[in-house]
């Protein structure tokens, strides 16, 4: 069996049995679908005459960080890149270390909400 024919095996296997997985991944897509399109739909209208928006928002100093408004998109590249790494932590540890697979999952799902959340806020921040 070669090396990727088993790395999709234990994928399959890991998707079958654990429900945390398979709840993670789904939560993951959605969040990253709405991190991308929320911007889209709402920035990219109307960003036609500003080349940098702001990105960051402090109480103590207010706006502090501007950048182009292709950074916004960063936030939901972070997310999928979160997703590829667990994934493949949970691939690697999945037979090993059983408990440690729904840990990751739901970990995942927090990092997620916690993009969305910086997602939402950035573009509240430039409506």
């Amino acid at each position: 069996m070669s090396r990727l024919t088993h790395i999709a095996h234990v994928y399959r296997e890991l998707f079958d049995t654990s429900a945390w997985h398979r709840r993670s991944l789904v939560a993951s897509a959605l969040a990253i679908l709405v991190m991308i399109l929320l911007p889209a739909m709402r920035l990219i209208p109307s960003l036609e005459e500003q080349s940098y928006i702001p990105l960051h928002y402090n109480i103590y100093f207010g706006i502090d960080r501007f950048g182009p408004w292709e950074a916004v998109f960063a936030l939901p590249l972070a997310g999928i890149v979160l997703v590829l790494v667990n994934t493949l932590c949970e691939l690697v540890w999945f037979h090993r270390e059983p408990v440690l697979s729904p840990i990751l999952a739901l970990a995942e799902m927090g990092a997620q909400a916690a993009l969305l959340t910086a997602t939402v806020f950035v573009v509240l921040l430039n409506i």
